[in-house]
């Protein structure tokens, strides 16, 4: 079982893993736990934690709190111009995608409006 991500980590790791480095990477998909033989019975190890990658082993090490705190910490300085955290404009809460336009938490819509005249139709392109 892993550890539950906030809203910001699931966010950055849902869409802006392009920023990971290949290392944060191998890391990050090796991070799942599997029991291996030990002397006292089964012991949890994650691939990440058996990878022939020094750095992908000190990552591993961190725990995957830890790990991820620092991904997101990084991508969010090394990229912060290309990084668009989207806020409700109502409540403040982080949206569930950049280009949300209806906050999960308070319900808030910010959707523009279909057509300005009445007795026009809606943007067919556009549902």
């Amino acid at each position: 079982m892993g550890v539950p991500m906030d809203d910001l980590t699931l966010y950055v790791f849902t869409h802006y893993e392009r920023f990971l480095t290949p290392v944060e990477r191998e890391a990050h998909f090796g991070m799942g736990l599997f029991f291996s033989g030990g002397p006292d019975g089964p012991e949890p190890k994650s691939l990440a934690s058996t990878a022939q990658s020094a750095e992908v082993r000190e990552l591993a090490a961190l725990g995957n709190e830890e790990f991820r705190r620092r991904v997101v910490e990084r991508v969010l300085r090394e990229h912060s111009g290309e990084v668009v955290l989207n806020h409700c404009p109502k409540c403040g809460g982080l949206c569930r995608t950049p280009r949300a336009r209806q906050c999960w938490r308070c319900g808030h819509d910010w959707h523009e409006a279909r057509s300005a005249e009445p007795g026009v139709a809606a943007d067919p392109g556009r549902v």
